[in-house]
């Protein structure tokens, strides 16, 4: 009998060793497969976070505010849809620097155009045209001949007419401002109202607009500038010392004096005069 009894409980053994395995197998399967599912469902969590704070970054940062353009050469600054523009006045000009849209410095060079001044004290009307200087070094710009030593901060509405601008969508370009020396423009003092664009563009009036041009003078050079050849030393149009073909001619201009090697180079001072007077400036 007992010879026939160990064969089944072996076999009972047997089944319950088995039994006993799967199911511990089955049991570690699925709480691995637990831990794996809660892991993964923590980085989804963890990522939507994340990808969350991103968004509210980038949210963010397209709600900044623009950063302040402060005007290079302490000018006002003017800005249309694909440029700004840079004024600053002085005692017997004023200038127009051009930036693009990103405030990037952009040539003056092609650049057309008239400044229309208008004084508030006694109504008069004035017109300049422009004119692009250009320089060695920096940024070149435009510029309008006007004796503005007697103007008040504060006392003219001016407004800019340009064209020949390099923008295919926009060519032409119009802003005002208000009169303001440069350490005035600095300070952020606002003198007056500041004029609207368009205002003096519909005006047909021009009964009192007049022209100024630049008073030129020619004469032959004397002793008493024989200091001033030497500080300039070389003729602006030639590029050639002053002395080598005679006597130096002297141009007088507004009251600034320059000089030529020869009389064959007067005609294309007067053709430009701001061009080389800027020139001998430096």
């Amino acid at each position: 009998m007992m010879t026939r009894k160990h064969p089944l409980r072996a076999a009972f053994f047997i089944a319950l060793t088995i039994a006993l395995t799967a199911g511990w197998f089955n049991a570690e399967v699925a709480f691995a497969g637990s831990c794996c599912g809660s892991s993964s469902k923590a980085v989804s969590r963890d990522d939507h976070r994340h990808d969350n704070h991103r968004q509210h970054q980038q949210a963010h940062r397209h709600t900044e505010p623009e950063p302040p353009f402060r005007a290079p050469h302490g000018g006002q600054l003017a800005r249309t849809t694909w440029n700004y523009f840079e004024v600053v006045y002085g005692p017997q000009e004023a200038r127009i620097y051009v930036y693009d849209m990103f405030r990037f410095p952009k040539s003056a060079r092609g650049i057309q155009g008239q400044v229309f001044m208008r004084v508030r004290s006694n109504g008069g009307e004035y017109r300049y045209p422009v004119q692009y200087i250009p320089v060695e070094r920096g940024h070149d710009y435009l510029a309008a001949r006007v004796d503005l030593t007697r103007v008040h901060d504060g006392d003219m509405d001016v407004y800019f007419d340009l064209t020949g601008l390099q923008n295919a969508d926009a060519p032409t370009a119009r802003f005002a401002n208000v009169f303001m020396r440069p350490a005035v423009a600095e300070s952020g003092h606002v003198v007056g109202r500041l004029p609207q664009t368009n205002e003096r563009f519909t005006q047909p009036a021009r009964s009192n607009v007049r022209y100024q041009a630049p008073q030129i003078v020619v004469s032959e050079a004397t002793a008493a500038d024989d200091t001033a050849i030497r500080a300039q030393g070389v003729c602006p149009v030639m590029n050639q010392p002053l002395g080598s073909h005679g006597r130096p001619t002297k141009i007088v201009i507004n009251g600034r004096s320059l000089f030529v090697c020869c009389a064959g180079c007067i005609d294309k001072v007067k053709a430009n005069p701001d061009v080389y007077l800027a020139q001998v400036r430096g």
